[in-house]
């Protein structure tokens, strides 16, 4: 028997469980990735047997920092990685979603159903399984993402504000 995700982030504080179903498998179609202007993330529209989901993938590359500009030439600095890793915009999202769950609170925001982790490799085989015109955006690797009510976009009035806040 496989061992069990973990709840994310491991760090003491609010966790986000894993998503219990396979995105590879056959009854899961990813749509389409949105072209979106995100600073951290690709949106990927998936049906999952008849019901519509939005895969937050969360591409940030991680910063690149000279150590040895900060810190000097005293040897690794690999205690720094786990530090990063807190601050990544895919723990906070699960903090932030966990806490919601443990409040009780789910009810404002879109309601969250878990993480993922994929290669680049698999959504691109998925995207291409289902007809999706847009295939890159997703740097190489293995990226996490958090699994979400699909919502439409709302109609406005006036095509000129939705620039402005969308």
């Amino acid at each position: 028997m496989p061992k069990p995700k973990p709840w994310l982030p491991q760090e003491p504080g609010p966790k986000l469980p894993p998503y219990d179903i396979n995105l590879m498998g056959p009854n899961v179609t990813f749509l389409k990735a949105l072209d979106t202007d995100s600073a951290h993330g690709t949106i990927v529209k998936a049906r999952v047997g008849r019901y519509l989901y939005a895969i937050k993938f969360l591409t940030t590359p991680p910063n690149v920092i000279n150590t040895r500009d900060i810190y000097g030439r005293k040897g690794s600095w690999s205690c720094c990685d786990e530090f990063d890793w807190y601050f990544s915009p895919f723990e906070n999202e699960c903090r932030a979603f966990g806490r919601l769950k443990e409040q009780k609170a789910e009810s404002i925001a879109v309601k969250v159903y878990g993480w993922v982790a994929l290669t680049t490799r698999q959504i691109r085989r998925k995207l291409a399984a289902g007809g999706a015109p847009k295939l890159n955006g997703f740097p190489p690797g293995l990226l996490y993402g958090i699994v979400k009510d699909w919502v439409e976009i709302t109609h406005w009035h006036d095509l000129k504000q939705r620039v402005t806040y969308d």
